[in-house]
C-alpha cells in the first residue's frame, strides 16, 4: 500500500491531465477535419426481366376486386392484361410473376398462379404502343376518275381464241313436285 501511495505521488495525475489534454484536444480536432467517408450504396440484385405470359386466377368474393387488380396491373411492368368475371386474368409482359402474386397479396386479394411462360413473344409486343396512322389527306375527287388508256382493246382477240363448251343435247325438263 505504501507502495501505491509513493506511485501516486510521483506521478501526480493532475499534472499528467493537464500535459495531455492539449494533445487529446489536437487529435480530437485534427479527427474532425478527415473527410468522412462515403457510404457505399447498396446493391440489389435483381432478376433479369423476360418477356412472360401467366394465368393469375383471384378470389372475387370481395367487392372493389377489379379496381385493386387494375391498380397493381397499373404500377407493374405490364404490357397487356385481360380480366373475366370469374377472376381469371391473363397477363402479358415484362413482369415476375411472384411480385405480382405479392402486389395483390398486399391489396387484401387472395389470388393463386394457374399457368405461365417464359419467353416467345411477338416483337411488336415489347416496343411503346404504335401511335395511331395518320388521317388521310382530302383528295380532289377528280383525281380518282377513270383516266383514258392508251392501249385499245383492238389489239386483242375477244374471247375466240378461248375454247368454249358445247351446248347441252338434252333440253331443259321442268320439274314439278
Amino acid at each position: 500500500m505504501e507502495f501505491a501511495k509513493k506511485m501516486y505521488e510521483e506521478l501526480k495525475p493532475e499534472k499528467i491531465c493537464n500535459k495531455v489534454r492539449p494533445l487529446i484536444r489536437k487529435l480530437i480536432s485534427a479527427a474532425a477535419r478527415l473527410p468522412r467517408p462515403q457510404p457505399q450504396p447498396v446493391v440489389t440484385l435483381q432478376e433479369p426481366l423476360v418477356f412472360m405470359t401467366c394465368i393469375i386466377k383471384v378470389d372475387t368474393s370481395s367487392r372493389g376486386w377489379q379496381q385493386s387488380v387494375l391498380r397493381v396491373m397499373r404500377s407493374s411492368n405490364v404490357r397487356n392484361f385481360k380480366m373475366d368475371k370469374e377472376g381469371i386474368i391473363e397477363v402479358s409482359g415484362l413482369v415476375n410473376p411472384k411480385k405480382l402474386l405479392k402486389a395483390l397479396g398486399k391489396g387484401g386479394k387472395h389470388a393463386k398462379l394457374c399457368w405461365f411462360q417464359f419467353g416467345e413473344c411477338s416483337s411488336n409486343l415489347l416496343g411503346p404502343p404504335a401511335a395511331a396512322p395518320p388521317a388521310p389527306k382530302k383528295k380532289d375527287p377528280l383525281e380518282f376518275a377513270y383516266l383514258p388508256t392508251t392501249i385499245g382493246y383492238d389489239k386483242f382477240n375477244g374471247y375466240g381464241s378461248y375454247p368454249h363448251a358445247s351446248p347441252h343435247p338434252y333440253p331443259p325438263q321442268l320439274f314439278m313436285s
